[in-house]
């Protein structure tokens, strides 16, 4: 708007631009959310200083700590109506971009915890995503995040190696080689496709004669993608994606036979071969089990 009147020398404009809380959903799971004040990111400090392990050092690959992980089942949540979260993130009296929100967050052990600005918050664990959830359905968030982390614990103890296609570094571990292929992001999960091939060298386990299967995650929504699946030279699966299963991913498992691991092998060749006018994939995730 414009404003129109007669200046002299010492006037002076002041502008007031107030800055409210909200609450802005994760891209791709809006059961999750992050708090603004204004244009400024909010964070809590879970644990006052760092456990060993949880700094980060000076090497190529030092950004990636090797500390333990806390379950996601311990993560304080956000319970209330999911329209009006913001109206009960309340500023600390006397203290500036300070904030509490003892009548959301659940456990209450954590009711206590001080949302600051994220630029604030240094050498300690943190909350920035929260998930939410409504006051009736708590206990049934609770219980499926238990389940969903006792089968992915299972699963972590089941892996002997593990690449992530379409993620350069993990890629590169693994010795990536391939014709015609390429990669791309879908639902924020990486993937690679290919018109030719493309392959991983997965490791095995210490221990000869161990049982082994491949567990292989597909978008459920692919259709017309006919390629096979190869240990080596042996072909372990012909694979015909359907698109029956949209909007979800899919993980399909395959047996290695007996002998196709031999005892020396240090490492096993994966192969996803596309089938003559299809393509290979996309894959998201390979993962080399123990069965």
């Amino acid at each position: 708007m414009p404003i129109e009147r007669e200046w002299t020398d010492g006037d002076r404009v002041e502008i007031d631009l107030p800055m409210r809380t909200t609450t802005e959903p994760l891209a791709g799971d809006p059961d999750y959310v992050a708090v603004l004040h204004g244009p400024i990111l909010l964070a809590a400090k879970t644990e006052p200083a760092p456990a060993d392990g949880l700094v980060a050092g000076d090497g190529r690959m030092a950004h990636v700590s090797p500390g333990p992980y806390l379950p996601l089942t311990e993560a304080p949540m956000f319970v209330g109506d999911p329209t009006r979260l913001a109206d009960d993130i309340i500023p600390v009296a006397g203290q500036p971009l300070t904030f509490t929100a003892r009548e959301l967050i659940q456990p209450r052990a954590a009711r206590d915890l001080r949302l600051v600005p994220f630029f604030r918050v240094h050498d300690a664990r943190y909350m920035m995503y929260w998930r939410t959830t409504t006051p009736t359905a708590y206990t049934g968030v609770v219980a499926k995040l238990k389940a969903e982390e006792k089968a992915r614990l299972a699963l972590e103890k089941r892996t002997v190696d593990r690449v992530v296609p379409g993620e350069q570094q993990p890629e590169v571990e693994h010795g990536l080689k391939s014709d015609q292929s390429e990669t791309g992001v879908l639902h924020a999960r990486r993937y690679r496709e290919a018109r030719g091939f493309f392959s991983y060298e997965l490791k095995t386990p210490e221990k000869s004669g161990v049982p082994l299967e491949l567990q292989v995650t597909y978008y459920g929504g692919d259709r017309g993608r006919r390629f096979d699946v190869l240990i080596g030279d042996r072909r372990i699966a012909e694979v015909s994606l359907d698109g029956k299963e949209p909007d979800r991913f899919v993980e399909e498992v395959y047996r290695l036979p007996d002998g196709v691991v031999r005892p020396l092998d240090q490492t096993v060749t994966v192969r996803f071969v596309a089938k003559s006018g299809s393509r290979a994939g996309g894959v998201f995730d390979v993962r080399l089990l123990r069965r």
